[in-house]
């Protein structure tokens, strides 16, 4: 890709995202529980274990 497209991409995602979905309707609960599962099982991961 050249830079051009590239900064036309970012320039689109921008355009398309929001910053004012917040509270209880826009809540995420698959992603809440995945992030409390990775976050058990790092902190029972051994020294040195590569994920």
């Amino acid at each position: 890709m050249s830079k051009e497209e590239i900064k036309g991409a970012l320039a689109l995602m921008e355009s398309m995202s929001r910053d004012d979905l917040e509270g209880d309707d826009f809540k995420d609960p698959y992603t809440e529980a995945m992030d409390k599962i990775i976050e058990a099982k790092r902190g029972n991961r051994r020294a040195g274990r590569r994920l």
